[in-house]
């Protein structure tokens, strides 16, 4: 029996020991695994990938991208690229199906448009990336926010749907290798001990036993061997060599089991020495549950004004509207058209002021996702620090009517130096758009405030008088009017000014601190009756406007005198003139004391007489 089981045990110990090896080696896990898109056909011209592409948070995960020709992946907040696909036809790269061998990355079709505008200059990306053919990287994106990858050519062939993503796996070795390794030495020597038992045992025997007339004749003797002497061992060797293989046997089992539990307990038990990079890593991955992410970001931000920006300088430049683009519009664009016609007639007339793309210094957006979206945005010097060497600072509003249109800027004025601006950044959570009726809480609603504000502008003794505070615009405007009347008086001309709003040109945001921040416009008309015998002399761009034929250049000679070359350039009239100009206000309405105007401009926009 020693034999076949020290055989058994030699066998079965080897057996294990090459299991152990094995499952080091040919049967140990791969260490990357490829997911790959079943074929596609695919025609859509769209293709989002989803995050649903990465792997463990301690792994890393790099996708591998093939596409004909050149394409470009956008990388934008999730509900951006739902709001700018829409209806589009597109193909979306849902995640990882790991669960068989082969793992395959999975793939959802929707059918819809199948052409769409080529999406790559966007306002909506947080960057873009324009490849040939392939590429290969690793996929990263913000902490904050849910975000994606938009995939596409021009818009209008289908878009690159071929992606295969590789991974490190994070399968360790066999928690087996070691225990079967010590179970097969301890089951070797096991096998070993127990044939050389065996052995030892057959030689024991064979040395004792008589052959034939010795046996009996030495009986006797035999029977006083079997009874040793003090202090002999005699036959009892054999006893203790078995003695001592049970201890062996029972030893080797003890530090096998004792080498088991070890094993399992390394698996169990985190490292000591675990590195401190990963330890790193995984605190700056972990992104608070009520982390706030902005609709559009600082990055951004800068980005879509320096668009707006070269748009300016570009028509600035030629003083061509059509130069302006699509991303110019409403009130800023007209008044822009006005002041480059006017510099036509008169170069002398001031430039537009530049638009300023890198200090920015207040942003402001009601943080929700529908469109149209409308931010307000303060740029250049800060109020009360601008000089020679830096912008004047200047309030812009930018609205985006839809998912694929631009943002545009509608409205931009000149913000009084020294004037106090609420602190606001995109991600203040508190900031809302209001109605033109919906005071909030301040101490009027936006459209009360600039009807107060242009009936002060109007008449000093107003009775808003007392609900507008008096600054550098409010008293140079009322200066620049009261030198009219006195002028005009001399020539036997009344003047009188009349203002109002233009509809749906307003503008208003609600700010954290409660006060609401509003742009309007509207015109301003400044009226010239001559009375009997008297004149009225208006400047080389307003006569340049009036197409009537009611300027008398006579008029403006006194007794036959030829008129002067500036009388000539400008305009004389003995009847009825009336300059209009174009306004943009800019209110802070508090949640308690007197309106302010912070910011002002105006173009001249028409003359007519009768």
């Amino acid at each position: 029996m020693k034999v076949f089981f020290g055989i058994l045990s030699l066998v079965l110990g080897i057996a294990s020991m090459v299991v152990s090896v094995g499952l080091q080696t040919v049967w140990s896990p791969p260490e990357e695994r490829t997911a790959s898109v079943e074929a596609s056909d695919s025609e859509a011209p769209l293709t989002i990938i989803t995050p649903g592409i990465e792997v463990e948070d301690d792994q890393t995960a790099e996708y591998t991208l093939t596409g004909e020709g050149e394409f470009t992946l956008m990388l934008g907040q999730r509900r951006d690229i739902d709001a700018w696909v829409g209806d589009a036809a597109h193909t979306e790269i849902t995640g990882i199906d790991d669960s068989g061998d082969d793992p395959v990355v999975t793939v959802e079709t929707v059918e819809g448009e199948s052409e769409v505008p080529n999406p790559v200059n966007s306002d909506l990306w947080m960057a873009t990336q324009t490849v040939e053919g392939e590429v290969t990287q690793r996929w990263a994106a913000p902490e904050e926010g849910d975000w994606a990858l938009l995939v596409a050519t021009d818009g209008t062939t289908p878009a690159p749907t071929e992606l295969s993503v590789t991974w490190a796996t994070d399968e360790t070795e066999s928690p087996w290798v070691t225990p079967l390794m010590v179970i097969g030495v301890v089951l070797v020597l096991i096998g070993l001990i127990l044939l050389i038992w065996a052995l030892v045992s057959f030689r024991s025997k064979a040395k004792k036993k008589p052959s034939g007339r010795r046996a009996a004749g030495r009986a006797p003797a035999r029977e006083q061997a079997q009874v040793p002497a003090a202090g002999e061992s005699g036959s009892g060797s054999i006893s203790t060599l078995g003695r001592v293989s049970a201890v062996l046997v029972i030893t080797s089992m003890i530090l096998a089991t004792t080498s088991v539990l070890t094993a399992q307990a390394e698996n169990t038990e985190e490292p000591d020495n675990a590195p401190v990079e990963s330890q790193i890593d995984e605190d700056a991955s972990a992104v608070p549950e009520d982390a706030v992410v902005p609709v559009v970001f600082p990055d951004q931000l800068e980005t879509i004004l320096g668009r707006i920006n070269s748009a300016v300088e570009k028509g600035d430049a030629s003083e061509n509207v059509e130069d302006l683009g699509h991303r110019v519009q409403a009130q800023a664009r007209t008044m822009r058209s006005e002041i480059y016609r006017n510099r036509g007639i008169d170069e002398e007339v001031s430039s537009p002021v530049p638009i300023s793309e890198d200090s920015i210094q207040r942003a402001w957006m009601e943080p929700e996702e529908q469109f149209p979206r409308t931010m307000m945005v303060l740029t250049g010097a800060e109020p009360g620090q601008s000089d020679e060497d830096s912008q004047y600072p200047q309030l812009l509003t930018l609205t985006q009517p839809s998912a694929r249109e631009q943002y545009q800027l509608v409205a931009n004025t000149p913000v009084l130096d020294g004037v106090e601006i609420p602190a606001g950044d995109l991600t203040d959570t508190d900031v809302t758009e209001l109605a033109e009726d919906e005071d909030a809480g301040a101490v009027a609603s936006p459209k009360d405030a600039l009807t107060d504000v242009v009936a002060y502008l109007d008449d000093p003794e107003a009775d808003a008088a007392d609900r507008v505070a008096d600054n550098a615009y409010t008293e140079a405007i009322h200066e620049l009017q009261s030198q009219e009347v006195d002028a005009q008086s001399e020539n036997n001309t009344e003047v009188s000014h009349t203002r109002s709003l233009y509809n749906e040109s307003m503008t208003a945001l609600k700010l954290s601190d409660g006060s609401v921040l509003v742009m309007g416009a509207g015109s301003s008309t400044t009226t010239f009756t001559p009375e009997e015998g008297g004149t009225v002399n208006v400047g080389k761009v307003a006569a340049g406007l009036d197409d009537s034929d009611n300027a008398d250049e006579e008029a403006a000679t006194d007794e036959g005198e030829e008129a002067t070359a500036e009388e000539d350039a400008a305009g004389t009239y003995s009847t009825e003139v009336r300059l209009k100009y174009r306004e943009q206000l800019a209110l802070l309405i508090p949640a308690e004391g007197e309106i302010q105007l912070v910011g002002y401009s105006s173009s001249l926009s028409e003359t007519s007489s009768e």
